[in-house]
């Protein structure tokens, strides 16, 4: 059996591939949400901040994810996921005069764009984000009750890469 032959084995049976089916973007940036807010250190392998605790707001002026410090102060991170549908060059021009006092902006995708990104948006495809995760997983002090969680998010981005 291949890898794909694999993946496709295992998006079939997976109860978390199930639950992401009703709104994929949508599960993905809450599933990000929850892990940053809830484990703001994964934050520093994945997107190289270091946070003690931040603030993630969900679709905060049609921006997927946008990561602050705290309550009020600017943000640090803004995500744009793209699980579904592909990266949109002007999407992100007009997303970045959104919040222009960002630190860090980030196109999370399945698939690399297809045009020269703007200088202040950098690329991460859920491959490199599964391979972020397990990184920090293997070393973090996760709650018992979370730790099954984690690793099947980890699993079913890996399996949706490949």
């Amino acid at each position: 059996m291949n890898d794909l032959d694999g993946a496709v084995d295992w998006l079939k049976t997976s109860p978390m591939q199930r639950m992401s089916l009703g709104s994929r973007e949508l599960f993905h940036s809450d599933f990000l949400s929850w892990l940053f807010e809830t484990y703001p250190t994964a934050l520093g392998p994945v997107f190289g901040l270091h946070l003690n605790g931040c603030k993630v707001e969900r679709e905060k002026q049609n921006l997927d994810l946008v990561v602050r410090e705290t309550h009020t102060s600017p943000p640090v991170l803004i995500i744009e996921n793209k699980m579904k549908s592909y990266p949109d060059r002007e999407q992100l021009e007009r997303y970045n005069a959104k919040f222009p006092e960002t630190k860090k902006r980030v196109l999370l995708t399945l698939v690399a764009p297809t045009f020269d990104m703007p200088d202040w948006w950098e690329t991460l495809l859920y491959r490199e984000l599964a391979d972020q995760l397990r990184g920090w997983f293997s070393g973090a002090n996760v709650a018992a009750e979370h730790r099954q969680y984690v690793e099947d998010y980890v699993a079913l981005i890996g399996h949706l890469s490949t």
